[in-house]
C-alpha cells in the first residue's frame, strides 16, 4: 500500500482503496453486473488482516528475542 499523498495517489487523483475496477460477468450470469468493487473490498480486507497478522507475529518474535 502507498502512504497517503504518495506520487501514485497524486497521479491517479484518489487513494487506492477508493478506486473501483469493473468486472463483467460472462453472458448468462447476470450480464453487466458490477462486482469489481465488492471483490476489491474483500481483497483489501484480507490484505489488512494478513498485514496485522504478520505485524503481530513479528512483534511477538521481537519481544521473545528481547526477553532472552
Amino acid at each position: 500500500m502507498h502512504a497517503e499523498g504518495s506520487d501514485l495517489e497524486l497521479a491517479v487523483g484518489r487513494q487506492p482503496r477508493q478506486r473501483r475496477v469493473r468486472f463483467r460477468m460472462p453472458a448468462g450470469h447476470n450480464s453487466g453486473e458490477d462486482v469489481g468493487g465488492e471483490c476489491e473490498d474483500r481483497l483489501e480486507r484480507r490484505i489488512q488482516d494478513l498485514e496485522a497478522f504478520v505485524t503481530a507475529l513479528r512483534d511477538g518474535l521481537l519481544n521473545s528475542e528481547a526477553e532472552r
